[in-house]
């Protein structure tokens, strides 16, 4: 059992990095409770840059995987989506905020593209 609060099991996506999963029963629960954590954060104008309207795909798991137009380039390697690629069926289980966004941009889902244009535009 992980001590960490959903807040910070969600942030530990956000960034790529893999933490524990919770009981499958509990899941859509402490998914649904971050979901509203984190938009109550950014009505507060906290810098979050997670798109709003990708929020559903995320919680779902619903994108599509691996997203072959982002490269991540680490120590000198470079890979496609992240390094996680690599690992067979880990993708189904993508927890990568940056690469599902950008999945759904080149899958063309509009409202996907706005949020990220007004959220990303308004911080060069």
């Amino acid at each position: 059992m992980s001590d960490k609060t959903d807040w910070e099991a969600l942030m530990d996506g956000a960034f790529g990095r893999r933490a524990a999963r919770p009981a499958a029963d509990d899941t859509r629960r402490r998914a649904e409770q971050a979901r509203r954590e984190l938009e109550a954060l950014m009505k507060e104008g906290c810098p979050i840059f997670n798109l709003r309207s990708a929020f559903p795909y995320l919680i779902d798991n619903s994108f599509p995987t691996p997203c072959r137009q982002c490269v991540v380039m680490e120590r000198g390697r470079l890979s496609v989506c992240g390094r996680c690629v690599e690992v067979p069926g880990l993708c189904r289980e993508c927890g990568y905020f940056f690469a599902a966004e950008y999945a759904l941009v080149f899958q063309g889902k509009l409202p996907v593209i706005a949020d990220m244009l007004s959220t990303y535009l308004k911080y060069i």
